[in-house]
């Protein structure tokens, strides 16, 4: 239901594609130089210099948004805000602790 529901951080197809190791077509794409699989994460394999990706993982970003704000965006905001509004369930006002930082919080 979270496809549905605005919440695609919890997407089921995108959770059972990354358990799978494949993309969200349930394919995979990527070999290693002995023609054996390599899996795919979190649909997309992106972590690399070219990437194979199903249509359903682009999303289009203006050319006027410099890479560095996109992916803060798509990263930060997707886990660390989803985090603290969805899960933590943070209201304004209240007071929280965060242990570790993850990448964004790494310079």
């Amino acid at each position: 239901m979270p496809c549905m529901t605005a919440r695609p951080a919890l997407c089921e197809n995108g959770v059972a594609a990354n358990n799978k190791g494949v993309l969200l077509g349930d394919g995979i794409r990527l070999y290693d130089h002995q023609q054996k699989h390599i899996h795919h994460h979190m649909g997309v394999s992106g972590f690399a210099e070219y990437a194979v990706v199903s249509r359903k993982s682009v999303v289009r970003i203006d050319k006027s948004l410099p890479f560095d704000i996109a992916a803060l965006f798509g990263c930060a905001v997707m886990t660390g805000v989803g985090a603290v509004i969805n899960t933590a369930k943070i209201m304004l006002g209240q007071t929280v602790l965060i242990t570790g930082l993850g990448g964004v919080g790494f310079p």
